[in-house]
C-alpha cells in the first residue's frame, strides 16, 4: 500500500508536470475544467501547485534559475493568470483571492496578464467596485496598464452600467 501511494503521487505529478511543460495543453485543460464549472478539479490543481512549491524537496519552482535535476519543472508565470481566469469564470472569488495570496507568498510579481485576468473576471461578474480597487492597486505599484487592461476595466464599467466612469477611463486611455 505504501509503494502504491507513492506511485500514484508520482504519476499524478508527472501529469501536472506535463501540463506545465506544454502551455497549450495547460490552457486547454484549465479551459475545459472552467467551462464545465469543475471548480473542484481546478482547486485540486491549485492545491497541488502550492504543496509542490512548499515541499522541503520541491519538484516545481517559480524561479527559472532554480531549475535543475533536483527541481526539474518551472511553473510558468502565465499559469497564475490562467488559473485566476478559471476561478473567476467559476465564480469562486475565494479561490481567486487565495491564488493571489499564494502568488505573493511565493514572491511572484503579478504580470500584466494576471492583472488583466483579474479585471476581466470582475468585469464578467459585474463587480465594478472591485475592478476599480484592482485598478488603483495596479496604478499604485506604478505598473503601466496595457491596452487589454484598459479594455477589461472599461468593459466592466459598461457592463455594470457605469457609463460615465467607463467614458472617463476611455478618455484617460486615449491620453
Amino acid at each position: 500500500p505504501e509503494l502504491r501511494a507513492k506511485a500514484e503521487t508520482y504519476v499524478a505529478r508527472l501529469g501536472i508536470a506535463q501540463l506545465f511543460l506544454r502551455p497549450s495543453l495547460l490552457q486547454k485543460h484549465v479551459s475545459r475544467l472552467s467551462s464545465a464549472s469543475n471548480d473542484f478539479a481546478l482547486e485540486q490543481l491549485h492545491t497541488e501547485v502550492v504543496s509542490s512549491l512548499s515541499e522541503s524537496q520541491p519538484w516545481l519552482t517559480v524561479d527559472p534559475s532554480a531549475v535543475s535535476e533536483q527541481i526539474p519543472v518551472l511553473l510558468p508565470d502565465f499559469t497564475w493568470a490562467i488559473l485566476l481566469r478559471a476561478f473567476l469564470h467559476c465564480k469562486r472569488l475565494d479561490l481567486a483571492e487565495r491564488l493571489w495570496d499564494d502568488m505573493t507568498r511565493f514572491g511572484v510579481q503579478p504580470s500584466m496578464d494576471t492583472w488583466t485576468a483579474l479585471l476581466d473576471g470582475y468585469a464578467e461578474l459585474r463587480m465594478a467596485d472591485r475592478s476599480l480597487v484592482v485598478w488603483d492597486m495596479l496604478r499604485k505599484q506604478k505598473v503601466l496598464p496595457s491596452i487589454m487592461a484598459y479594455r477589461a476595466l472599461i468593459f466592466g464599467l459598461f457592463k455594470a452600467r457605469r457609463v460615465d466612469q467607463a467614458i472617463q477611463r476611455f478618455h484617460e486611455f486615449r491620453q
